[in-house]
């Protein structure tokens, strides 16, 4: 929470406005609940970002434990579902909202190990671009963004600095009509 609160300040501080919410999105309940305290303060959503993802230690399948798969695509997929379904009412009573994705460049590349996170990202981009079509005449925008290697706390050897990635979660926010509603955003 601590990082929350951190960035929540910068923000205030440059005349932005935040709230600091944890929440587990693996978890319905703290997923509900997350999304009852932001209508409840705030009374609408614009902007949905679902970021929360992880590619964990490399496992081959055939040393992977079902409960280990099932982590990974809670993590990776059913969270994307979870916050998106639960912000979609009110989006669609608005007539209008904008939901982001982060997906992964591992999507398309097949490395030993990886099974698990590429397939939920993969899972992840074709919900997006479903989602886009379903949602479009509701007003609802959805971008779907591939980072690339970031540079973060998990991978500290990354090439992209995280950001040139918020940049572009702005950028396709405040100019949507740069890209059709679902496509996939290359950072680099």
């Amino acid at each position: 929470m601590d990082k929350l609160e951190e960035v929540a300040t910068q923000i205030h501080q440059s005349g932005g406005e935040a709230l600091a919410i944890s929440a587990d999105v693996t978890s319905l309940n703290d997923v509900q609940h997350l999304r009852d305290q932001v209508l409840s303060l705030k009374g609408k959503i614009d902007i949905v970002v679902n970021n929360a993802g992880a590619a964990g230690a490399p496992m081959v399948v055939h040393d992977m434990t079902a409960s280990e798969w099932d982590d990974m695509i809670k993590l990776n997929l059913y969270s994307a579902f979870y916050v998106t379904n639960a912000f979609l009412p009110r989006m669609r009573e608005q007539q209008q909202g904008h939901v982001v994705s982060i997906t992964s460049m591992m999507v398309n590349l097949y490395f030993e190990g990886f099974s698990g996170y590429s397939a939920a990202k993969s899972g992840l981009e074709v919900l997006m671009k479903t989602l886009a079509a379903e949602e479009a005449k509701h007003g609802i925008q959805v971008s779907v963004i591939d980072p690339g290697n970031v540079r973060s706390e998990q991978n500290p050897k990354g090439q992209q600095e995280p950001e040139t990635i918020a940049d572009l979660v702005f950028k396709c926010v405040v100019e949507p009509d740069k890209q059709a509603s679902g496509d996939i955003v290359k950072a680099y």
